[in-house]
């Protein structure tokens, strides 16, 4: 169905994200804060863009976009939650991946 699709779109954009984001260090070349601010407005700015259309294919593209920019919110989220508590880090990042 549609909606499996869109999901699959999410998941392929995370991983292609997470790969890249990876690949060329992007959390220790940039300020780890200002990629997560970055990254969590552009999803958002991308999820209000699936309300201007009804289009399969622009949603499609959306979600995958989408997932790519939660690349750099939740990995990287993960890096600043470790260097800001260092002691109690493991209930800290059990409010991240429970968020």
């Amino acid at each position: 169905s549609q909606v499996s699709a869109l999901v699959s779109c999410v998941q392929v954009g995370f991983i292609s994200g997470t790969l890249l984001m990876t690949y060329f260090a992007l959390a220790d070349r940039l300020s780890p804060p200002l990629l997560f601010a970055g990254m969590a407005a552009t999803g958002s700015g991308l999820n209000v863009l699936c309300l201007a259309t009804t289009e399969f294919a622009a949603w499609a593209v959306l979600r995958l976009l989408v997932g790519f920019c939660l690349a750099g919110v939740y990995p990287v989220g993960m890096k600043i939650a470790a260097m800001e508590y260092p002691n109690g880090l493991g209930a800290r990042l059990g409010v991240l991946v429970g968020a």
